[in-house]
């Protein structure tokens, strides 16, 4: 006989268990929360357990037709309507962005790649379907296409003006992020399970961080809004240095398709309300069940924990997890929700606070094919951090934020140069050539761009 597969009182028995060291994850909670707050806090939990519940009605009716979808033509006229149903979502499909056969193309180029180049790492093994690589001509390519960085810096205009004009960001000045892509034909994958990337106990750790969920903090999520910067900035996301976790400030994570791919044929999948979503975790830590065998949906069987050092979804290497049993409330095995059907050249974004996961099942009749390519605003950080990758570039390294253990492509063939970089906006993005300077730009951006010019040398 096989093992018996734990009961789901046991799993959630499991979820609520420690997850740091209580000498480090108990006072950091005591020390997050104000005890006159206390009341409002319960009040906020039983506030969220029932805007979940019509939540998961709304998306469970509506189902992918929940997700924005826009033209590429139509960003620079959105109206405001369609901006407010973006920012509540916090995912968007914008259709048309680069032509069908020129995404096909670099698809064509990303498998040339990978034929000269075998030794790349990549999974599953035997069968590589992710691919751990950074610098082939397609991702340059894409990564400078002139409409590819239209669309960042539109995404990038939906956030909201700093409050503090000497903040240094530059919502107009788009940098260059490497990340990888995947080509997969597998029909079954669980790699990517409902997750989080980015900051995981910086959330509550990081001073400045935690700063953007002040008011969830204070019982008051619906003041909460995703879209404020300003915490942000000087944020540390990467407090334990972890690699694979992205150093920089990524404003929406987003890909490239390659591909015809609809719901069911191994899309990305998106909780669709990010307000309600980043209110939930930051405020679940503080929250347990009386007993595990009790009914987790009922508000009733909860109580409030501010003693203890459990932070679920957290792991130690891994991404922040959030399932059934870690966060019942999400109830995520209904409420993921597909990405509408794209077709090649279309982009889909999420903000970087989103819960996303890619289907597990993938029954369509070709490929689901993306590069990944997000949207990042000009920040000292990201300044920083580009002078680095860019260097990673010139030699065909690593990228600074995926570890030693990749293998490099140093020596590739058919490796991008610099010669692939198709735009001058392109060429700034990827460190090559200085940022001009806007001399009616706030304070902050002018002192920005001009300390990102002297890290990357040209000042």
């Amino acid at each position: 006989m096989g093992d018996v597969p734990p009961s789901r009182a046991e799993r959630l028995a499991e979820a609520d268990k420690a997850t740091f060291d209580p000498e480090y994850g108990t006072p950091l909670k005591r020390a997050i929360v104000n005890p006159a707050d206390e009341a409002a806090i319960k009040a906020c939990w039983a506030d969220l357990i029932h805007s979940l519940a019509a939540a998961h009605d709304e998306i469970l009716a509506k189902g992918p037709s929940i997700i924005p979808e826009v033209d590429f033509a139509d960003l620079g006229t959105l109206t405001d309507a369609q901006k407010d149903a973006i920012r509540k979502v916090g995912s968007v499909v914008v259709h048309n962005v680069v032509e069908d056969e020129q995404a096909l193309k670099w698809k064509a180029m990303l498998r040339e790649y990978i034929k000269a180049n075998p030794q790349v790492d990549g999974f599953p093994e035997g069968d590589k379907q992710f691919f751990q690589m950074y610098w082939s001509k397609s991702q340059v390519q894409a990564r400078s296409d002139a409409n590819v960085m239209a669309v960042t810096k539109a995404l990038n205009a939906l956030w909201t003006t700093p409050r503090d004009p000497n903040l240094l960001i530059s919502f107009s000045t788009p940098v260059s992020y490497a990340d990888r892509f995947r080509i997969r034909t597998d029909p079954v994958w669980k790699a990517h399970p409902p997750h989080i990337d980015g900051a995981k106990i910086e959330r509550w750790a990081d001073d400045s961080l935690r700063s953007c969920f002040a008011s969830v903090l204070k019982g008051q999520w619906r003041e909460h809004d995703p879209f404020v910067v300003d915490g942000r900035i000087p944020a540390e996301n990467n407090m334990h240095k972890r690699p694979g976790q992205s150093s920089i400030f990524r404003s929406w994570q987003g890909w490239l398709a390659m591909s015809n791919t609809g719901p069911g044929e191994g899309t990305l999948k998106v909780f669709p309300n990010v307000q309600l979503s980043n209110a939930y975790v930051v405020l679940r830590p503080f929250f347990r069940l009386r007993s595990p065998d009790l009914d987790p949906m009922q508000v009733e069987n909860w109580e409030y924990d501010p003693d203890t050092a459990h932070y679920p979804g957290l792991m130690p290497t891994k991404s922040m997890r959030l399932n059934e049993d870690t966060h019942p409330h999400l109830r995520t095995n209904d409420t993921m929700t597909c990405m509408p059907r794209v077709l090649p050249g279309d982009m889909v974004f999420w903000h970087c606070d989103v819960i996303h996961a890619v289907e597990e099942e993938h029954n369509g009749p070709s490929d689901s094919s993306v590069m990944y390519i997000p949207a990042c605003p000009m920040t000292l950080r990201n300044a920083s951090y580009l002078a680095r990758q860019r260097e990673a570039f010139k030699t065909g390294a690593t990228p600074p934020d995926y570890g030693k253990d990749i293998k490099p492509e140093t020596g590739f063939a058919l490796m991008a140069t610099e010669e692939d970089i198709l735009s001058e906006e392109g060429k700034r993005a990827m460190g090559f050539a200085p940022f001009p300077i806007d001399e009616s730009a706030p304070k902050g951006e002018k002192d920005l761009l001009r300390e990102a010019n002297r890290l990357l040398g040209f000042a």
